[in-house]
């Protein structure tokens, strides 16, 4: 499986949803978490990057792939929306077989 970049799990979850990490490795990103007010508003999340239609993590591009959340790390494959319109934007992950 191949992730296709689309930014779909990141859209809908929440502007501070990356609060969810553990950043006690990561000193510069606890302070900033510390600082930012938790916000569940629905929008996409502050560290989802869209460049050129690639969507990249803000804190896996400084910091690896290691220093991202949990729950963005670790989060299933399901059935991407491309192919299945029942499954909600933003709240599923986007793969496609990889041939």
């Amino acid at each position: 499986m191949k992730c296709v970049r689309c930014g779909q799990c990141c859209i809908s979850v929440g502007r501070t949803f990356w609060l969810h990490g553990d950043f006690k490795d990561y000193p510069e990103l606890q302070r900033l978490a510390d600082q930012t007010e938790s916000q569940d508003d629905g929008l996409p999340c502050e560290m989802l990057q869209m460049k050129d239609g690639v969507a990249a993590c803000k804190i896996e591009l400084l910091y690896g792939r290691r220093a991202k959340p949990k729950v963005c790390r670790d989060y299933p494959v399901l059935d991407c929306w491309h192919f299945n319109p029942q499954i909600e934007k933003g709240r599923a992950i986007c793969y496609l077989e990889s041939g």
